[in-house]
């Protein structure tokens, strides 16, 4: 059996392939709980519309419920683990702000689409669905809850 010498490369390669792990496991959770979320929030658009709300007005309504579920449900599941210290006020303002960067990314999509270029009310479902999850676990992986974390 041949001797394995453990160098500076081997544990780069393993800690990468570590890192890379966590990062999958947190994407695998995040499409679920923020797919459900999205969806959520995307059925409240749809919904408030279809009696209608205003579109920006319907997307600020799902997006806010969204926020209300969202930050317990990534916390205590998609980013479980990533936080050295206890969560507390700031990770909850930083959550907060992304979120509201989201709605923000919502919003514009909104505004695009519903009001600029006079498209059906339902188009903005596909950037709010697609686009912004992906924005949006970018930064709460990296800013709000830590980065690496248990796969």
């Amino acid at each position: 059996m041949a001797k394995k010498i453990l160098t500076a490369r081997s544990v780069e390669h393993w800690l990468m392939r570590s890192d890379a792990r966590a990062v999958g496991g947190q994407a695998a959770r995040f499409l679920i709980a923020g797919g459900f979320l999205t969806i959520l929030s995307a059925a409240i658009y749809w919904c408030t519309v279809r009696i209608g709300v205003e579109p920006l007005l319907a997307s600020i309504i799902g997006h806010l419920v969204g926020l209300l579920i969202g930050y317990r449900l990534h916390a205590r599941w998609t980013f479980a683990g990533t936080s050295g210290a206890a969560r507390g006020s700031a990770e909850n303002l930083r959550f907060v702000l992304v979120s509201l960067s989201g709605l923000l990314c919502n919003l514009f999509w909104v505004e695009l689409l519903v009001h600029a270029f006079a498209a059906p009310d339902w188009t903005p479902i596909a950037p709010m669905v697609f686009v912004t999850p992906a924005l949006t676990f970018a930064i709460n992986r990296s800013w709000v809850f830590g980065g690496t974390a248990r796969s």
